[in-house]
């Protein structure tokens, strides 16, 4: 084990380049901000029959973006940003668009957004419980979203947000089908403690314009931080129209500790037909020096001859 751990770090050192991140001012009102992560990670992963799967890889963990935000004037900027995934372990991967946004944003009236993103109910609700680095580490979500092009905005109101968003997505696999999706979140910050609760609906129709699936998904979360500790919570509940329902009930802490980070999170996952299982997620890093991070995952899923089951080592940088 010690060997093969040695091998993989001296093989990550040899193909992860130094982050890189710059900043371009054109004039006093216009800025481009470029910021690229390289990373590599070796993954043991078990499938249905139980068995390990293993691969040496960069998927997830590589990313260019870049954005740039133009100000209209002392109330309103107009921003931009674009996100390319990449695999560079492979010879001629896939480079893949993740994010794409576009928007407005005023002081006055909040931050309007189009384009393809996550929505503020699943990256400040849903996943409040992650605390992996790579790609395995995280605990089964509810669902959110369809994956669609987004229409989203948020206003902050002294310690209170507000987001509301809605969402339409073609399958990518049938062309006859679409989805539409709406979003109400709001979270409220309280000293060192922020409360937020939201839902979501996700609809999808067939070409007759009929719904055949829809899901509801309504989910709270506290986080709560003292000083290098922080503790999460999560409470969440998916309903279908077929009558089929997940409930999720969990919680994680996070502690940082010079150069280490250390988190593990839990919960109860609950389908309706299906045994119910408790999944757990450990995550330990090390910052050896500004912007690089060597971490050590691990996801136990509790499925049957442990589907899911994880260990990830890797190293990446970031900005």
């Amino acid at each position: 084990m010690m060997k093969k751990s040695a091998l993989f770090l001296a093989m990550s050192a040899a193909v992860a380049a130094p982050a890189f991140a710059a900043e371009f001012q054109v004039n006093k009102d216009t800025k481009f901000q470029i910021n690229v992560e390289v990373g590599a990670y070796h993954e043991d992963v078990k499938n249905s029959s139980g068995a390990s799967t293993q691969a040496f890889t960069g998927k997830g963990l590589n990313q260019i973006e870049i954005k740039a935000d133009h100000k209209v004037s002392d109330d309103v900027t107009v921003f931009g940003e674009i996100e390319v995934d990449y695999d560079p372990i492979g010879d001629n991967g896939e480079v893949l668009t993740d994010d794409a946004r576009l928007g407005i944003n005023s002081k006055s009236m909040g931050r309007f957004s189009v384009g393809q993103f996550d929505s503020y109910f699943e990256d400040n609700v849903v996943e409040i419980l992650s605390i992996g680095h790579g790609e395995h580490a995280y605990l089964t979500e509810a669902k959110t979203d369809n994956d669609g092009r987004r229409l989203q905005w948020i206003k902050p109101v002294g310690p209170l947000t507000l987001a509301v968003e809605a969402s339409r997505a073609t399958n990518k696999d049938d062309k006859t089908k679409t989805g539409t999706g709406f979003g109400v979140t709001a979270a409220y910050k309280l000293g060192d403690m922020t409360l937020a609760v939201g839902t979501a609906n996700i609809n999808e129709f067939s070409s007759t314009g009929s719904a055949n699936s829809a899901d509801k998904t309504t989910a709270a979360s506290i986080k709560y931080g003292m000083g290098a500790l922080t503790l999460m919570g999560l409470v969440a509940k998916q309903d279908n129209v077929s009558g089929s329902k997940v409930d999720i009930m969990g919680a994680g802490l996070k502690y940082k500790v010079g150069a280490f980070d250390m988190g593990v999170a839990m919960q109860n996952y609950e389908e309706t037909g299906k045994d119910k299982r408790s999944e757990l997620a450990l995550g330990v890093g090390y910052t050896p020096f500004k912007n690089m991070t060597v971490y050590f995952d691990v996801l136990k899923a509790d499925k049957s001859k442990s589907e899911g089951d994880a260990i990830e080592v890797g190293m990446k940088y970031a900005f």
